[in-house]
């Protein structure tokens, strides 16, 4: 099952889910068949460390790692948010595409907070990236929570995709180029 949910957003059944292993279980909830714009924007980061003559191995792993999970952690987060406020409902897209572990009842809140708690942890690879991580919650706050800016405004919005992508690019940059 990694490697399928590492490919697509699989649909499963409560029973299908139960059988998973908890990596499996992780990849999905995580939709880490997204992760590979993350690994894309990592990958650009460190072509310009590399082109700058800063690039370091232990430094790009290290920030790749830290953000595929900071990415999961955002991933959670937000389906956490959405869940709570109850946008996984009925036909909402999300809720449509891929299984949304708390809102199909395949975990509890708690569990799920567990993952959210992993994730975070792993993503915060040192100073740098925990700053850089607690922004971008803050930012996923913002566009999600109290001050209800619908997230279905920035769903399909592309500046906001751009922005993520470049944020990204200059997250690993900052990472691994030692400039804070």
């Amino acid at each position: 099952m990694w490697r399928k949910a590492m490919r697509v957003i699989p649909r499963l059944s409560k029973e299908e889910w139960d059988v998973l292993d908890v990596i499996s279980k992780w990849l999905i909830s995580t939709r880490a068949a997204v992760f590979v714009m993350t690994e894309i924007a990592a990958g650009i980061g460190g072509i310009l460390a590399y082109r700058n003559e800063s690039f370091y191995w232990p430094y790009f792993l290290t920030a790749m790692i830290g953000l595929v999970f900071a990415h999961a952690s955002n991933n959670l987060f937000n389906d956490y948010i959405d869940y709570k406020r109850g946008l996984d409902k009925d036909n909402y897209y999300r809720a449509q595409y891929g299984p949304q572990p708390l809102e199909h009842g395949l975990m509890s809140q708690k569990q799920f907070m567990g993952y959210i708690g992993v994730s975070l942890l792993v993503a915060s690879t040192g100073i740098t990236t925990l700053v850089l991580l607690a922004t971008g919650l803050f930012f996923l706050l913002f566009y999600t929570w109290p001050l209800y800016l619908s997230a279905h405004a920035f769903q399909y919005n592309k500046r906001f995709g751009s922005l993520f992508l470049l944020g990204l690019i200059i997250d690993v940059i900052l990472v691994k180029t030692g400039v804070y």
